[in-house]
């Protein structure tokens, strides 16, 4: 149960380094329909100018509590920061990613309707300029989402996620020895004490960026995945297969980069967002300029969306400020 007077939602996110998205993803959280919450930051250690941002909020908001200490890693500052919440429910949210506005309003009440442990949404990927990527929608029912985290696939995304405080609280917090992928692992470990949800409303925006800990370290997370897996498999007594043992982001070559420029690009053309489809097949001409898929998706954007005025580089401004 949440001590008394406490707020029923605590939204909780770790930081590092996160001078350039963090104020935006900071607004869209402290502008919710839904303001009955605290908002717990743990700095992890930051040496931009990431504190000077989280402080100038916490100044301007009571609803925010910023808690400093040594980098330490993302499990641990979890851990910190959740033991620092004190709402029935906690709302997660990354340090680069967006909250629509109705998000936690929606989510609340989506939990207490189908009694979950901890539930995500629906939700957009975005580039690092902010430009939509495509709406992914996950699966709503809890069997379908426990199948497809049993073979490593995230089913639910962090970001977006909200659970039951003292449920993960009596498993021991999140996982220290999982330095990433302690998501997946949350969920597991969750889906075996109750029922997993996603809302099937998109209420959040996954930021895609060559900076973050999901591309900058890619391959260690899907190690981890599988280990996340093959421990879950142990606890339920069941053997199971690991299906993403794939890279979902870019690697430092060549090939990648150009595979993943030309996969955003398209998702964008599906997503009708033209000019955004013709800047990521300039992207890939750059990246293999014999290649003829980016000129494909150029000439695509242009006869489709008429995507003249499409950027041809990726030094777009992404502003960060601060509260006034």
């Amino acid at each position: 149960m949440s001590e008394p007077n406490a707020p029923e939602l605590s939204v909780l996110m770790a930081a590092y380094n996160a001078e350039r998205y963090v104020a935006e993803t900071l607004r869209s959280v402290l502008s919710q329909t839904y303001e009955d919450f605290e908002l717990v930051i743990v700095d992890d250690g930051s040496t931009d100018g990431t504190s000077e941002i989280l402080e100038a909020f916490a100044t301007s908001d009571p609803r925010v509590r910023v808690i400093t200490g040594p980098n330490a890693g993302v499990p641990q500052a979890a851990n910190v920061g959740l033991a620092a919440c004190r709402g029935e429910f906690v709302a997660r949210i990354d340090a680069d990613d967006i909250a629509k506005p109705r998000r936690f309003e929606v989510q609340l009440q989506y939990m207490k309707d189908h009694d979950l442990v901890a539930c995500g949404t629906w939700h957009d990927f975005i580039d690092e300029h902010g430009r939509l990527l495509k709406m992914l929608e996950t699966p709503v029912d809890d069997a379908t989402i426990q199948d497809k985290a049993l073979r490593g696939h995230g089913s639910i995304c962090n970001p977006t996620s909200m659970f039951r405080r003292q449920a993960l609280v009596d498993l021991g917090g999140y996982s220290e020895d999982m330095p990433v992928a302690e998501d997946l692992d949350c969920w597991l470990r969750l889906g075996e004490v109750g029922k997993l949800g996603n809302v099937p409303e998109c209420l959040g925006q996954y930021r895609l960026h060559s900076s973050s800990i999901s591309e900058v370290r890619c391959a260690s997370q899907r190690e981890h995945a599988r280990i996340a897996c093959e421990r879950a498999w142990e606890r339920r007594g069941i053997q199971g297969t690991f299906e993403a043992a794939g890279l979902w982001r870019p690697g430092e070559d060549r090939d990648s980069r150009h595979h993943f420029a030309m996969e955003y690009g398209w998702w964008a053309f599906k997503s009708k967002q033209y000019q955004t489809s013709a800047a990521y097949g300039w992207r890939a001409v750059k990246l293999k300029p014999w290649h003829p898929g980016g000129y494909k998706m150029i000439l695509a954007s242009f006869t489709k969306g008429g995507a003249k005025n499409a950027p041809t580089d990726d030094s777009l401004p992404a502003g960060q400020g601060v509260p006034a």
